[in-house]
């Protein structure tokens, strides 16, 4: 849903007026603390002079015709700002997180590093000893799933493009290429 600045200002008044409202209520109660009456006094004025100058803002731009403003863009601009923001400050500090759900042979320890889980490295291992000496992607899932060895998801059934993606995953050449995409855009990504 859209707002234009008219409807941003019209809501701020209605506010102000509520506030102002509750202000008198607090003032005009028969409480013996003096200091609370006077506090709400002051507010209460302040609310005043909030209504009159939002007022005569909106008396000005009435005429004016604004494009809509639709806050879920900005909302996820925002978002997205915070985390790049995030990351940037934690590579500084030489802190990163690797997901390890989908990392076969790794799990994650209670520092937040990688550790290295054996029954599954054990499986990893096979999969480059196999590649280099000169089998295919595709003959070492059938390997794989001949000799029931389950995957990551914890299924014996192995599929080829499973065998290139690990073959081709730096992490397990002890790097990790963090931040390979940069946004451009809200939408785009590169």
């Amino acid at each position: 849903m859209g707002y234009n600045v008219a409807d941003i200002i019209e809501k701020t008044i209605k506010i102000a007026v509520r506030r102002r409202t509750i202000y008198e209520n607090i003032r005009q109660d028969k409480s013996d603390i003096v200091s609370v009456k006077i506090f709400s006094s002051v507010l209460a004025k302040q609310m005043d002079k909030t209504v009159e100058y939002y007022e005569s803002l909106l008396n000005e731009i009435k005429e004016v015709e604004f494009e809509e403003i639709d806050f879920s863009t900005y909302d996820k601009m925002s978002i997205s700002q915070n985390m790049h923001w995030s990351n940037q400050r934690r590579f500084k500090k030489g802190k990163f997180s690797v997901s390890t759900k989908r990392l076969l042979g790794y799990d994650k320890g209670q520092d937040g590093n990688l550790i290295i889980n054996e029954e599954q490295a054990a499986i990893v291992r096979r999969i480059f000893k196999d590649y280099l000496s000169g089998l295919g992607a595709f003959r070492i899932a059938k390997a794989l799933e001949a000799d029931g060895i389950k995957n990551i998801s914890r299924k014996v059934k192995w599929v080829e493009s499973s065998i290139r993606d690990i073959l081709k995953n730096e992490k397990y050449a002890g790097d990790a290429r963090l931040q390979k995409t940069i946004t451009t855009g809200l939408y785009n990504r590169k």
